[in-house]
């Protein structure tokens, strides 16, 4: 998640931004960036992706999530090259864009042999969470990482979780454990009376 400091958020700011005309096209993506600094301050970061895009929101947001996630692992690796020297920057996403899959980090490495130390925090994180709903047994969470790789709950999605669009976008959800996560949502039967532990979280 970018931190708030970074964003550039008032309409006048992307105005001024646009106006300047100094911009940059790749990969589908183009950069606009605004003036350059008088004085050391943070510069500001906008992302955009119009409905000329893409009709439907989620993957507008998508397109835009992806963006705000390079630019951020970017700014952590100090490696922005010169674009820090602009009051601001708006990266506008474009049909090219969308629905791209990127395997790999524009510095190096691949996506598919990369593991997060954070994932076992993640995991016990929304197990305990999941105690306060002990009538559902399909939760979707979303998570945030801070700047100091610690998970935070931002909400959970109790009904069907959205997989229906997040499969239309990515492909089957669960991959190889489908048919188990089918058969213990849908299928088994459950006895009425739960079992979970859920004194300590209410």
């Amino acid at each position: 998640m970018l931190p708030k400091q970074y964003r550039l958020k008032k309409r006048l700011a992307f105005k001024a931004t646009y106006k300047v005309k100094n911009s940059s096209h790749s990969g589908g993506v183009t950069l606009f960036a605004g003036i350059e600094k008088k004085e050391e301050v943070q510069t500001k970061v906008g992302f955009v992706v119009s409905k000329k895009v893409h009709k439907r929101a989620v993957k507008r947001n998508r397109l835009k999530r992806l963006m705000r996630e390079s630019y951020r692992q970017l700014l952590k690796e100090n490696n922005l090259y010169n674009s820090d020297k602009y009051l601001s920057l708006i990266f506008v996403g474009g049909e090219n864009a969308l629905g791209k899959k990127f395997d790999s980090h524009p510095t190096g490495g691949s996506f598919s042999s990369t593991k997060f130390d954070f994932m076992d925090d993640v995991k016990l994180l929304v197990k305990n969470a999941a105690q306060r709903f002990p009538h559902f047994r399909l939760i979707g969470w979303d998570i945030a990482i801070d700047e100091n790789n610690k998970p935070l709950i931002i909400e959970a999605n109790l009904t069907m979780s959205g997989m229906d669009v997040i499969e239309t976008i990515g492909g089957p959800l669960f991959g190889e454990y489908t048919d188990k996560v089918l058969e213990e949502v849908f299928l088994k039967k459950h006895k009425k009376k739960t079992t979970m532990d859920i004194i300590q979280y209410v």
